[in-house]
This record gives structure tokens, C-alpha cells and sequence, in this order.
């Protein structure tokens, strides 16, 4: 294997795990526009009981017509090892997940499982074409939230999340 082709698997890994930390991002944050940029336009998700459907009908399921995250005051996605299998403009992904969410009637949900993807190189850029979610483990317990200081900075799932104002130090203090 050349020094070259070493380089570009690399690169490519690194643009897939990115574009999952996006996709997850997204979700988190009720992104439309953000979950559709990392599909491809002709992409297919199964998301098992709950969701089945294109990339763009998932940004529009999460943002508005999933029970799930409607009712979510937090939502949170920790990603874990990721293996990929890249084949020229085409790779195939595992990638271990964990979800935490925090809902309206006061109880803490975690899951946990792996997505199995398919990607494609379209327009230089990677994208998944066909996710399949893979659940592990998924429940949920009544939880109380220690108090919180009024100066302490929250999260949102909309653009209102501190993720977007982009403050810079000094003038941000």
C-alpha cells in the first residue's frame, strides 16, 4: 500500500466520521437542513419501528413528526468506534452509538445499538445513502435534576443552542 493511498483512506475515514458527528449533531439540535445535508438525495433510513423513510423525510420526521422528539428536552447522541470499509466512492460503516434524552414528564431514556451505513461519494463529498439502526438496548427511568445556576448555559434543540452563536473570547465574557 503507497504512502498515497494511505493518505486518502485516511482522509476519507475522517470525512465519514465527521459527517456522522454532523448527522448526530443535527438530530440533537433539530436541524432540518443540517440531518439533509448528510443524506443523499436518494437515501433510504430504517430506524426500525418508529421511522422508515428518505433522508429528507427523517429531517422532517425528527423535526416535527417524531412523538419521541417532540416530547425531548434534551436529546443527545455520544458516537463510539467507528469501523469503515472504503471502496473507492463507496463504504460501508459500523458505528456504536448512545443516546440520552430527558423528556417533558420527567423521565431519562438511554439507548444504545449501532448504525450499519452505506455511503457514496456524490459530488466529491460522502453521504449516506441507506442507514439501518441497530438497537442494542433502549429504557428508561424517572430522574430528578440536580438544581442548575441561573448563569449556567443550556442546551436547546433549535438554534437558540449556544453551538450557534459562535462567541470568540474576549468580547464574549
Amino acid at each position: 500500500m503507497s504512502l498515497a493511498l494511505d493518505r486518502s483512506l485516511i482522509a476519507d475515514r475522517l470525512e465519514l466520521s465527521d459527517l456522522l458527528a454532523r448527522l448526530s449533531r443535527a438530530v440533537d439540535r433539530a436541524d432540518r437542513a443540517g440531518i439533509i445535508a448528510c443524506y443523499a438525495e436518494e437515501s433510504y433510513d430504517d430506524h426500525g419501528a418508529g421511522f422508515k423513510g428518505s433522508g429528507r423525510e427523517f429531517a422532517d420526521y425528527i423535526c416535527g413528526g417524531s412523538p419521541t422528539s417532540a416530547q425531548a428536552l434534551f436529546l443527545l447522541h455520544h458516537l463510539g468506534q467507528q469501523l469503515f470499509d472504503i471502496e473507492g466512492d463507496e463504504a460501508f460503516g459500523e458505528t456504536a452509538y448512545m443516546m440520552d434524552m430527558k423528556t417533558g414528564d420527567g423521565k431519562f431514556v438511554h439507548a444504545c445499538g449501532r448504525y450499519l451505513d452505506y455511503f457514496q461519494r456524490i459530488d466529491g463529498r460522502w453521504r449516506v445513502k441507506y442507514r439501518r439502526v441497530v438497537s442494542e438496548w433502549t429504557g428508561a427511568i424517572d430522574a430528578d435534576e440536580f438544581p442548575r445556576s441561573d448563569t449556567q448555559l443550556r442546551s436547546a434543540r433549535d438554534r437558540s443552542d449556544p453551538l450557534y452563536d459562535r462567541k470568540r473570547w474576549p468580547d464574549s465574557v
